[in-house]
């Protein structure tokens, strides 16, 4: 075998050991040890001896021996050229391994103590930073990667159903706006999201002190096999957050900003299957917590005041109690550019003029963004859901807060796809104003409570009836794709949702609020779940590994950026978005399979046909594979009822099963019942 080959396996193997964030690189230097070592004392001395002994009886010339000896010395020190760190990096950076930048990129005032004298200093920050466009030429150049783009993004372009919206690019905002601009070229539109994150122990003594600003790169028209994978989304800025809020914002995004114009005049030069291409990118949203996006978009970072929504000019008291948008109160690029050269915060809500504006064809009042999380699941959901127990239990004492939580810890979340929610505490229903759940939790309690209390609600009940509306809303919110004639029903929902609720109990919180611009975005836009910020966030866990599992905190920043560039390169060489057909060729049976992003398993409901009156289901009972195919076999049930008060169907068996390929499902069914319509199956 080839000693080169070897090597470069071994540095492959090297490589997923370095890219692992929980794993500190010192790792490496006892691993490396300790197989050099195995291998010199131990393998090859005994596998020299086994063959020597075994060809003993032979007769072998005395140059023949000698090559054999020359053949097992070589093996012997075949870890030698990855013994130190260096070495191991210096192979690396031949299989597009880079020594991560973290440049200057400002100064801050700090105040200082040197014995019995205090003084102020110029103090240098520096930023973590990884250029977006030698990511994306990388990323681009994996094999299957970019013909897979462009496929799904022409599908999606060429569909001749004009009312379903299924990804941005199918939305007003591209279609309108990017597409005339770029008839002759190649153009994929692409997200940034900006995020705090807390690296250390938020409850210990130094918390704080690790807390970062993040900045991470996505592409928005990603096939969902794709999209699905944390590792196709990139980490483009880094720096701690302590010294960020003391930047002004030019300071700290003037290169990403440098570098989206870039990207969208002179693109990405790439080859692909010998082919070289140039990709222009568009930046199309800033996605972001309400709070951190008001801060880097200069808006005012207090919801107390007046004008604090970014898209509409309403006063704190005027939003507090609108139920529907007000269009003549949206922000327009004349008024806000005219706004930003006041600059007086109270009377228009900005702090000073985005620093994104800079982006050629990007405005803050055109490029809306909105977030699904951080409005709905962790704001209008939680509080409504925490106000409606509370009356349940405490007021009108429907049920008591124990037979609540049984409900949770008893039902049956198979095949459900979702997180259970904890049990909820007493003094956490009488103290604060929202549930302590995450938001995949408090999903998965929104999508069940009718089962969980239905039978002890009437159904007159008008608290029960908001909840119903919300749970409508929901269904709409969470769903995968959007129907523009579905506008104006979504706005009467939210009219009358926000209405009850003002009537239950009084003013609109500010997350309620920013409700009322969902129906008009979601044209604009496309389905939210698409560019929600909760995938964004799952991608802190990797920086917080590296932070946990390093015991020296000095140069912090560069420590993550070594990580990153080799998760990266990892990406790169183990070419993961590539399947192994080679354990594909034969027939055989699966319990469960993954298919463009979405869990597929046996005993799992899913909608054959919910377009037609008498709605048609199927629960799975067989997965085979065929080579490169997938069929189901299905028990098939039809709509009997749906019971708006337990927001559930009732389904009856229909006497025939029936097998549905793989592609039909997830194109013409729109995906698995659970996770896109969140509907309850009930027999």
């Amino acid at each position: 075998m080839d000693l080169f080959f070897l090597i470069k396996e071994l540095l492959i193997f090297i490589l997923n050991i370095y890219a692992d964030s929980n794993l500190p690189r010192s790792v490496v230097d006892t691993v490396i040890d300790f197989f050099d070592k195995f291998n010199q004392n131990h393998f090859i001395p005994s596998l020299r001896a086994d063959i020597l002994e075994a060809l003993e009886n032979e007769q072998l010339s005395e140059r023949t021996k000698m090559k054999l000896n020359s053949v097992f010395d070589d093996y012997k020190t075949l870890f030698v050229p990855l013994n130190t760190e260096d070495n191991r990096f210096n192979l690396l950076r031949k299989i597009n391994y880079r020594n991560p930048q973290v440049p200057e990129i400002g100064n801050v005032l700090e105040k200082k103590s040197e014995g019995n004298h205090t003084y102020v200093s110029f103090d240098p920050v520096f930023a973590l930073v990884m250029p977006l466009k030698i990511t994306l030429k990388h990323f681009l150049e994996i094999p299957n990667v970019f013909n897979s783009i462009m496929e799904y993004r022409s599908k999606l372009l060429e569909e001749n159903n004009p009312l379903i919206i299924k990804n941005i690019i199918q939305a007003d905002l591209f279609r309108q706006k990017y597409i005339p601009k770029h008839c002759q070229d190649i153009v994929i539109p692409y997200f940034i999201y900006f995020d705090e994150c807390e690296c250390g122990n938020a409850l210990g003594s130094c918390a704080g002190k690790n807390k970062m600003s993040a900045v991470y790169s996505q592409i928005a028209c990603l096939p969902p096999s794709i999209a699905s994978r944390l590792c196709a989304i990139f980490l483009s800025l880094l720096m701690h957050s302590k010294q960020q809020k003391k930047l002004s914002n030019r300071e700290t995004f003037h290169k990403l900003v440098d570098e989206a114009n870039d990207l969208r005049q002179n693109g990405v030069k790439i080859c692909v299957d010998s082919k070289s291409f140039v990709v222009k990118f568009e930046l199309l949203l800033v996605l972001g917590d309400n709070l951190g996006l008001n801060d880097i978009f200069g808006f005012t970072k207090s919801f107390t005041t007046d004008f604090y929504c970014r898209i509409c000019k309403l006063t704190n008291e005027e939003a507090s109690l609108a139920t529907i948008e007000v269009k003549s109160k949206i922000r327009k690029r004349d008024d806000y550019d005219l706004d930003a050269k006041i600059k007086n915060v109270n009377e228009s809500g900005i702090r000073e003029a985005c620093i994104f504006h800079e982006i050629q064809n990007f405005h803050i009042t055109e490029n809306t963004s909105i977030d699904i999380l951080h409005d709905f699941l962790e704001g209008v959901c939680s509080y409504d859901i925490h106000q409606i127990l509370k009356v349940f239990i405490f007021d009108k004492k429907i049920f008591k807060l124990n037979d609540l939580n049984e409900q949770i810890e008893c039902f049956e979340y198979k095949h459900t796809g979702c997180n259970k929610p904890p049990p909820i505490k007493e003094n956490h229903l009488k103290q604060r104003f929202n549930l302590k759940m995450s938001a995949s939790e408090i999903s998965c309690l929104t999508r069940y409570l009718p089962l969980f209390i239905g039978h002890f609600v009437e159904e007159e009940d008008e608290h029960w009836q908001l909840f119903i509306l919300l749970r409508r809303i929901f269904d709409i919110l969470a769903c995968h794709f959007v129907r523009r004639d579905n506008e104006s029903y979504l706005q009467s929902l939210i009219e009358e949702h926000h209405e009850l609720y003002i009537k239950l109990f009084g003013p609109l919180k500010p997350k309620h609020h920013f409700l009322i611009h969902y129906p008009r975005l979601l044209t604009l836009l496309g389905p939210c779940v698409n560019y929600s910020t909760m995938r964004f966030e799952s991608r802190h866990r990797p920086i917080k590994s590296v932070v946990t599992s390093t015991s020296c905190k000095k140069n912090l920043l560069y420590t993550i950026g070594v990580k990153e560039q080799l998760r990266l390169c990892q990406i790169i060489n183990n070419q993961i978005f590539i399947e192994n057909e080679s354990d594909r060729e034969d027939c055989f049976n699966m319990l469960k399979i993954e298919l463009e992003g979405i869990n597929y398993e046996v005993g799992m409901f899913l909608p054959i046909n919910i377009q037609q009156h008498n709605k048609l289901f199927g629960k799975i009972i067989n997965i085979v594979r065929i080579n490169k195919k997938c069929y189901f076999t299905m028990e098939t049930y039809e709509e009997k009822d749906f019971d708006s008060h337990y927001y559930a169907y009732v389904v009856r068996r229909v006497n025939e099963d029936l097998s549905i390929f793989s592609k039909k499902i997830c194109s013409e069914t729109t995906g698995i019942l659970f996770k896109k319509y969140y509907f309850e199956i009930k027999i």
